[in-house]
């Protein structure tokens, strides 16, 4: 506890801790120094300034006023007025281009014109006719106008070839020559699967003048027919006889499938009607293709199937042979889609046609086609080409692939008889 004796005491003790801290005296002298010394470079400052702003005046403020009244004159100058020589020079110039482009445009013209002035007079216009015994005036009714080109000639006949839509086979064929003559067309065959159609007209049916004067046209059985090929489409490719259309070949990868055939289409840029026939040259003058405007295509441009492909058919349908008949539309299968889509090689079937000999078979939609016969069957030119080697009523062996319900393709052997189509 403690005293409040020792509280006072110890209250006393420590009054001796205070202090007072007093601020250091001012000195007047050295404010007084620095304030003279701001003073006088302040007046320093101000003489040079002073002293340059007169000094620079006239000079500045001289370029500047010139600056502002100087007015600058813009002047559009007129062409040079050029020499005569130097007129006559640009004119000859300027007439020379345009008869360089002139004579470019007339060669090509010409070159289209002159390559296709033979094949032209080839063209023959093909009017397919039936009896009919209700028309007392007129015993024959037309059904149908078709172009036709002559591809085959020899001292009995010229050979015509045409594509013809009609299903049905007409009676009787007018075929009127590109020089104006007449004489009746003699069906040697149809290939219904094309529409492909080879007319006969006896070389007797004509004058001497008229055998002489007709040609047949020079096919190119080569094949050669690349992307930006120049080519000219002869014939009606728009609908019209006797156009005359040129253009460049664009693709020649299109294909066109009919049963038991696969024919290569090339694409032009040129723009043809729906009913459009004729036949497409090369700059040489030769057909390397047939118009053929697939079924249910959008496009209008002119397609055409190669000569080179269709050669072997020609001489069918000419010397009036069978064509052998199983019903399958395929594709081949290539050694690329074989390995990409682990399936084995051969003809990969589309579709089967109702009441063909494929279906009587049992041949099936997914079978890959790879032995016909004892032949070993791998592209569908093969499988097409053994077919037409086989006699009509011949019964054979067709060796397919089929997937099995595992996945696993087995082989099957099935027996077919070869009809005509």
């Amino acid at each position: 506890m403690v005293d409040r004796n020792d509280r006072n005491f110890s209250q006393n003790e420590h009054t001796f801790i205070k202090e007072t801290i007093k601020e250091p005296p001012i000195n007047k002298k050295r404010i007084a120094e620095k304030l003279l010394l701001a003073s006088a470079c302040g007046i320093a400052f101000g003489v040079c300034a002073v002293f340059t702003v007169m000094l620079l005046y006239p000079r500045v403020f001289r370029n500047l006023d010139n600056s502002c009244d100087t007015k600058v004159a813009v002047t559009i100058t007129p062409s040079e007025k050029k020499t005569d020589t130097e007129e006559k020079t640009s004119a000859a110039d300027v007439s020379v281009l345009t008869e360089k482009t002139e004579r470019t445009e007339n060669t090509v013209q010409s070159r289209i014109l002159e390559a296709s002035k033979e094949p032209r007079k080839a063209l023959v216009c093909v009017e397919s006719l039936s009896e009919d015994t209700h028309f007392s005036d007129d015993s024959f009714l037309n059904n149908g106008d078709e172009e036709g080109i002559v591809f085959l000639k020899n001292d009995d006949a010229f050979y015509i070839l045409t594509v013809s839509r009609n299903e049905k086979e007409s009676e009787k064929y007018r075929v009127t020559f590109s020089n104006g003559s007449s004489a009746d067309g003699i069906l040697c065959k149809k290939d219904a699967r094309t529409g492909f159609m080879v007319l006969r007209v006896p070389a007797e049916s004509l004058d001497s003048a008229d055998i002489k004067e007709i040609p047949a046209a020079s096919l190119d059985l080569s094949g050669k027919i690349e992307q930006m090929q120049p080519v000219i489409a002869i014939g009606s490719p728009e609908g019209n006889y006797d156009s005359l259309v040129s253009g460049t070949v664009t693709s020649v990868s299109g294909r066109l499938e009919t049963a038991d055939e696969e024919y290569t289409l090339f694409s032009t840029d040129m723009v043809g009607s729906d009913e459009g026939d004729g036949v497409i040259l090369n700059l040489e003058g030769k057909v390397i293709g047939v118009i053929c405007q697939p079924e249910n295509e959008l496009s209008d441009v002119i397609r055409a199937v190669p000569v080179s492909q269709i050669s072997s058919l020609l001489e069918t349908l000419a010397n009036r042979q069978k064509i052998c008949y199983i019903g399958i539309q395929g594709l081949t299968i290539s050694k690329v889609k074989s390995a990409n889509l682990e399936i084995p090689r051969g003809i990969y079937v589309n579709s089967v046609e109702e009441n063909s000999p494929a279906m009587t078979a049992g041949i099936q939609s997914g079978d890959i086609v790879h032995k016909l016969g004892n032949t070993e069957i791998v592209t569908m030119e093969e499988y097409s080409g053994k077919l037409q080697s086989i006699k009509v009523g011949t019964r054979t062996t067709i060796d397919v692939y089929r997937r099995n319900p595992s996945g696993e393709y087995v082989d099957v052997s099935l027996n077919i008889s070869i009809k005509e189509k």
